[in-house]
């Protein structure tokens, strides 16, 4: 169990107990914020445990602290109680999430996401040749979700796809459809109503973690594929051991829930989905982006510097849907 007094008295300090430098989470910009939770699981929303303890916790605000449970069964890592969906709005909307209007801003995920786009791009060509290769889904409709800017969406649209892209950022979907020309539904995914069965195959790029329900979020999307497409994704394993190296990885606000490969599996075959690979995945990033998801500080003069990295706790999984 995660000491949590600790936990909280290392945001302020210099470095945490394995000397990691610590990029202290600049959470100011939600003093003014109104939190709500909604009820809390008294068990896991995978597989259904009764068995659940405390994992961790971050103090959003003087009157708000949201905790995270994990299941001793599955493995799945979850808030406990969940942030409000009208909460995870408030705190995105001032987050500046993806650095558009500051590249200081610490309780983002990225500064000036928009100026790296030709490196995502470069890597999304990577990827879908890849996700080809394994599936042998060589065309069709392509349903990319969380797109951001929509830098995938236009390696597949290269590579021949119909693409639609889902981003609830307003603005960040806005400049992607002015740049790129790509249709874009604006809204959160859970939200948004889908054709049965309409997708060749449905794309989730380092928001896996992020949806309202482990399980529920992901169905959405299943049903929204056509018998036999394919579900590609990566997700964080948060009982690598890279994290006691960073513990504090992958331990935002935002991350709802967090998987172990078992979970994963379960939640797919709730799904009917048979995985088809499961691989340890190169990205090219900036050494900033690097700092901010592991919360360590990093040099201002390296941070717009750009490394190709082995994300060994982050997998890329391509699932096929069993034909009915």
């Amino acid at each position: 169990m995660v000491n949590v007094e600790s936990e909280k008295m290392a945001h302020g300090a210099k470095f945490d107990a394995r000397g990691c430098p610590i990029m202290p989470p600049d959470l100011s910009a939600f003093d003014s914020i109104s939190i709500s939770f909604i009820d809390p699981y008294e068990r896991c929303p995978v597989c259904n445990s009764g068995d659940l303890t405390s994992s961790h916790a971050l103090d959003l605000n003087s009157e708000a602290r949201v905790q995270w449970s994990r299941c001793r069964d599955c493995g799945l890592t979850f808030q406990n109680p969940r942030l409000s969906e009208t909460s995870l709005r408030a705190l995105y909307e001032h987050a500046d999430y993806f650095g558009l209007h500051s590249n200081k801003n610490r309780a983002g995920a990225y500064a000036d996401f928009l100026a790296f786009d030709p490196m995502r791009i470069k890597q999304g060509h990577r990827r879908i040749t890849r996700i080809v290769e394994l599936s042998g889904v060589r065309g069709g409709r392509l349903l990319d979700v969380a797109s951001a800017s929509g830098f995938f969406g236009v390696a597949a649209r290269d590579a021949g796809f119909e693409v639609t892209c889902i981003e609830p950022h307003a603005e960040m979907a806005a400049l992607g459809h002015e740049k790129y020309g790509l249709a874009f539904m604006v809204a959160q995914m859970e939200d948004c109503a889908f054709v049965p069965e309409s997708y060749d195959i449905v794309t989730i790029w380092g928001a896996e973690g992020l949806f309202l329900h482990p399980v529920r979020s992901i169905q959405k999307l299943v049903d929204a594929l056509r018998p036999g497409g394919i579900l590609a994704l990566n997700y964080h394993t948060h009982d690598h051991w890279i994290r006691r190296i960073f513990p504090r990885l992958m331990r935002g606000w935002n991350v709802v829930y967090t998987h172990t490969n078992r979970s994963f599996d379960t939640v797919l075959g709730k799904l009917k989905m048979e995985l088809i690979a499961r691989e340890i995945e190169w990205q090219t990033v900036t050494v900033d982006h690097v700092g901010r998801v592991l919360r360590i500080t990093t040099s201002s003069h390296l941070k717009h510097v750009i490394v190709r990295v082995p994300v060994i706790s982050m997998p890329l999984a391509v699932a096929r849907k069993r034909e009915s």
